[in-house]
């Protein structure tokens, strides 16, 4: 990274990612690389975005995987392992700024930053309702849920018998579904 010049600006930010062959994110003023995630990151997050997917058939809402960028109201970019927002995307837009749902899956070695900066970044996007933090080891999650005053409400769910609600799309998605053929589910 020292040798590669850092962009500064937002704009030149998004410039310079286009040319790049890794996905980065840009918060606070600096980038971060993008690392792969392992096969069980990648199962959860796979298994999250089939149930959304196929339960949002049909309506005008959208799950899209990590390939897809956001933008944050601080002209933050950040990549979210799972999204749906709502409104019609042309196909040649490079990030989406109104997220109702962002879904995040930990690994040890993002968890702190995707739980703090990243979460202070998400949480300032209006369209913002819920943001989910899923635990890739165990049968557990955060679900944190925007209140009618702004606040923000953290549950934990846990268990391959619970579900988690999804009162920002009026749905919900039992755990066992989303750790479904994953080390998780087979013990």
């Amino acid at each position: 990274m020292a040798a590669r010049k850092q962009p500064l600006t937002p704009e030149d930010f998004l410039a310079w990612e286009q040319q790049q062959a890794e996905r980065h994110e840009f918060v606070g003023g600096k980038v971060r690389l993008m690392v792969g995630g392992t096969i069980g990151h990648n199962d959860i997050t796979d298994n999250i975005h089939a149930a959304l997917r196929t339960r949002l058939s049909g309506t005008p809402r959208r799950a899209r995987t990590i390939q897809t960028r956001v933008k944050a109201v601080d002209e933050s970019y950040v990549y979210p392992d799972v999204l749906v927002s709502c409104t019609p995307r042309r196909p040649d837009e490079l990030f989406i700024d109104d997220p109702v749902l962002v879904v995040e899956v930990l690994s040890p070695s993002t968890a702190n930053y995707d739980q703090t900066e990243k979460r202070w970044v998400y949480q300032t996007i209006p369209s913002l309702q819920q943001l989910v933090y899923v635990a890739p080891d165990e049968a557990k999650l955060e679900l944190v849920t925007r209140e009618p005053d702004g606040s923000w409400r953290s549950i934990f769910v846990t268990g391959l018998d619970a579900d988690l609600p999804l009162a920002s799309l009026d749905l919900t998605i039992p755990l066992a579904e989303i750790y479904a053929d994953t080390a998780v589910a087979t013990g």
